[in-house]
């Protein structure tokens, strides 16, 4: 009974907003259309909703639009129109903007696009809303003055005494709306809407006013002819469509239609809250799209599921669809009775309600909303809302779509494109290097640096890499000889990026520093490869470990030190490695050489690991099966290094292999041979144990470098 009677109040005035002015002899109609839409859309959506408490009909967003196209529509008709003619325009415009809205929610839904809604940025969003409240506002003045709201009739107070209707709309506005938010009780609402209109009929008695002085004076609307179910597919009133007149208005229903959107996103998100539940939202549009469509059929207002009737009904106790389907029957009940009710109710009350709850969304959108966003979002949805109050929604729209494309903009340019910063003294390859080359690396790593790129890169965001690498370039203490732009994680660039990318090429090839770019897709690379043909010109490798790997190569070439020299054989290695001559040739005692040639294993994965490897010439590369069959690489090592250490030791099975890139000599320690050493000579077995330890902790030592530096 409350949600009908709230219900009820609201078709009155939502119909009244709609039917005003030059559109008011239309009256019944546009009861009889809030009915129907009440109705259709309140049975289809309490049926079919993912919220079984909805309570769904014409809502005050939509709504608002809706009369401020009727109101243009009205202006725009040809003159000497009878006041039916005008009114069944008016009606065609609401069946048609129901189509429309129908067809945009079914597609959006059908297309899966909902989840994109919700990237529509706030203040757009913002800037709309408070248009539709300010909407609100003046229509609510129209509904109870009859008049527009204009400058005009603010300055002639006598005139239609409008200022006199106005000030009583606006104090029973903020009456009520004291009123609701002292009294939280469900009645508080029909009983507001009682008081009031027994309050004004009791005025009028205590003065001596008739119903029918009071009619006349505008303070009461006139009885409106019967109800009537409109048809929209009668024959003799298709006959008047000024079609001229309503394609003028397409623009309005494509507003219509995202005012719509965005107020079912916003409505759906709140009930999701209130309600805790997860909803589809693509099922949720396609359910409005159909009850739209259908809405549109049967000649109703278009509407929606609406938040505060919803909230009440579920904060009431409700959770089937029982309400939803007994304010669908009341409204249908209602439906033929509906215009003689409305004589009787003072157009201040329904004026003022209108204005009640476009208050409450200015109050929202325009000083609430301050304490949740920035300035420049704020005074974006300020411009926004200027612009639809002045220039209408047409406008609005186009400076929505304006503003979000620079708020985006803004937004993510504000993301640094560089996800990690890095050189090859704390990141370096896959390729484990002998001793000498290892601490070169660590020490002159600093000429290799690596950028890590991440995201769109569009013009902003391009420019603000190029300085970023300029500044590298330019004040670095170590002169940079490689630079290496990762674009794994890079999902595209535009083309004015592409400007960018080459003056980062002229910047680097004027200081001598070799451009290596790594990880970029098939898309990235043609973009990329665009450059070449205008003097671009760089390495390219399939992924970082790749290009860094070659990186470290070619500085080892020009700089490094020569192994070869440093470490001619195994014996001056493992000297090194164990501080004495002596310890290498007695461990020589216990290994046993092999050559293995290109592609055999020296133990794969799953095996016990009962050995470890000495590499002394080749290269050997570490592996991994992965579950789906695919080889994933580990690391590579060359000349002077060690292998399969931690497996012997923890007595594991093996969790890679090791295979050989290249005709290789290897030297192998058995387990049986470790154990005969520790019981043979227990200084060899404790010199293994210290080289063992230091290499591994130079290995911990970077992990946790590199660690904490991608964490920065």
């Amino acid at each position: 009974m409350v949600i009908g009677v709230v219900s009820l109040s609201y078709s009155f005035s939502f119909a009244a907003l709609v039917f005003s002015g030059p559109l008011s002899s239309g009256l019944g109609y546009g009861i009889s259309a809030a009915m129907v839409g009440a109705v259709v859309i309140g049975l289809l959506m309490a049926w079919k909703s993912a919220f079984p408490f909805a309570i769904a009909g014409p809502e005050n967003n939509v709504v608002a639009v809706l009369a401020a196209a009727a109101a243009l529509l009205a202006a725009h008709l040809p003159a000497g129109l009878s006041p039916r003619e005008s009114a069944v325009n008016a009606m065609y415009l609401l069946v048609s903007s129901g189509v429309v809205m129908g067809l945009t929610l079914y597609v959006l839904g059908a297309a899966r696009l909902g989840r994109w809604i919700r990237y529509v940025p706030y203040p757009v969003t913002g800037g709309f809303m408070a248009g539709v409240g300010w909407l609100m506002v003046s229509g609510g003045l129209q509904i109870t003055t009859d008049e527009p709201l204009s400058w005009a009739a603010l300055a002639d107070p006598a005139a239609g005494q409008f200022a006199w209707k106005a000030l009583a709309a606006l104090a029973w506005a903020g009456v009520l709306t004291a009123a609701l938010k002292r009294f939280k009780h469900l009645l508080a609402m029909p009983v507001m809407l009682l008081v009031g209109i027994l309050g004004v009929l009791g005025v009028l008695a205590l003065t001596g006013i008739s119903l029918e002085e009071a009619r006349h004076s505008g303070w009461l609307y006139g009885l409106p002819g019967r109800s009537v179910w409109w048809q929209p597919w009668s024959a003799a009133d298709f006959a008047l469509i000024d079609a001229g007149a309503l394609a003028d208005r397409l623009g309005d229903l494509v507003t219509v239609a995202l005012v719509s959107t965005l107020t079912i996103l916003m409505n759906s998100t709140a009930l999701e809250i209130e309600s805790h539940s997860d909803i589809d939202l693509d099922r949720e549009l396609r359910m409005h799209g159909a009850a739209l469509l259908a809405n549109a059929a049967c000649g109703g207002m278009p509407g929606n599921v609406g938040l505060s009737r919803s909230l009440l009904n579920l904060r009431l106790g409700s959770t089937s669809r029982a309400g939803g389907l007994a304010m669908a029957a009341a409204s249908l009940g209602l439906m033929f009775a509906g215009p003689s009710i409305i004589s009787f109710i003072p157009r201040l009350l329904l004026g003022g309600l209108i204005i009640s709850m476009g208050g409450a969304t200015l109050w929202s959108w325009l000083v609430a909303a301050r304490r949740t966003c920035s300035w420049p979002e704020y005074l974006t949805i300020l411009l926004i809302a200027l612009v639809v109050i002045v220039w209408g929604f047409v406008t609005g729209v186009l400076t929505g779509v304006i503003a979000s494309c620079l708020i985006f903009a803004v937004n993510y340019g504000r993301v640094s494109v560089v996800k990690h910063h890095l050189n090859a003294a704390i990141f370096t390859s896959s390729r484990v290097r002998a001793g000498a080359q290892g601490s070169y690396l660590k020490n002159a790593g600093d000429a290799i640096r690596v950028f890590v790129l991440q995201g769109f890169i569009f013009f902003g965001t391009a420019d603000r890499l190029y300085r970023i690498l300029l500044e590298q370039l330019v004040d670095t203490a170590r002169p940079v000889e490689f630079m290496i732009l990762d674009f794994r994680f890079v999902h595209g660039i535009d083309s004015s990026a592409l400007s960018s990318f080459r003056k980062i090429h002229a910047a680097a090839a004027a200081r001598g520093v070799t451009l290596v770019i790594t990880g970029a897709n098939a898309a990235l690379a043609a973009d990329l490869a665009s450059l070449a043909r205008r003097g671009w010109s760089e390495a390219r490798y399939a992924n970082l470990d790749a290009g860094l790997e070659w990186c470290e190569s070619e500085l080892l070439r020009r700089h490094g030190p020569d192994e070869h020299t440093i470490t001619p054989d195994v014996i001056a290695w493992l000297a090194r490695e164990f501080g004495a001559r002596e310890s290498a040739h007695q461990l020589l005692h216990y290994v046993n050489r092999i050559e293995v040639a290109a592609g055999e294993y020296l133990c794969r994965q799953g095996e016990a690991a009962d050995a470890m490897f000495f590499v002394d010439e080749g290269e050997v590369s570490v592996e991994r099966s992965a579950g789906d069959g695919q080889i994933m690489r580990l690391r590579t090592l060359g000349r002077h290094t060690m292998i399969g250490e931690m497996g012997l030791y923890r007595s594991e099975l093996r969790a890679a292999s090791v295979v050989a890139q290249h005709y290789s000599v290897v030297y192998v320690l058995s387990r049986d041979a470790l154990e005969r050493m520790r019981a043979e000579s227990p200084a060899l077995a404790e010199a293994l144990c210290v080289a063992l330890i230091r290499v591994m902790s130079e290995r911990l030592a970077f992990a946790n470098t590199l660690n904490s530096t991608l964490q920065a």
